[in-house]
């Protein structure tokens, strides 16, 4: 919506296998293999096109998150034997993701 508003490019990134990196429920961070890709830059078509603008950015990081994860043999944990298990490509949560206690 601020960059509709204002004019300026919204940029999309897309970070693969951050899960590894920072465990879920840890505040303990270790070493592992983050794929990152950045997209080009989008505008939205005008100071309405906020909602245009947000559609455009998920797709185009949809498109990024399945190039990075065209190597099935990449340690990655979004990518398992049954195929893709990112949310980007599913529109799932990850399979091993459940609710905090709180929001069950």
């Amino acid at each position: 919506r601020i960059c509709a508003e204002l004019g300026c490019p919204a940029v999309p990134m897309c970070m693969l296998g951050t899960e590894r990196a920072w465990p879920l429920n840890t505040m303990r961070m270790g070493p592992a293999r983050v794929q990152t890709a950045v997209g080009d830059p989008l505008y939205a078509p005008g100071p309405e096109g906020a909602d245009a603008l947000a559609h455009e950015v998920e797709e185009s990081m949809c498109e990024m998150a399945k190039r990075l994860l065209g190597d099935e043999e990449s340690e990655d944990t979004s990518f398992t034997d049954d195929g893709p298990s990112d949310p980007f490509i599913t529109g799932r949560p990850y399979p091993w993701w459940r609710p905090p206690p709180e929001l069950a």
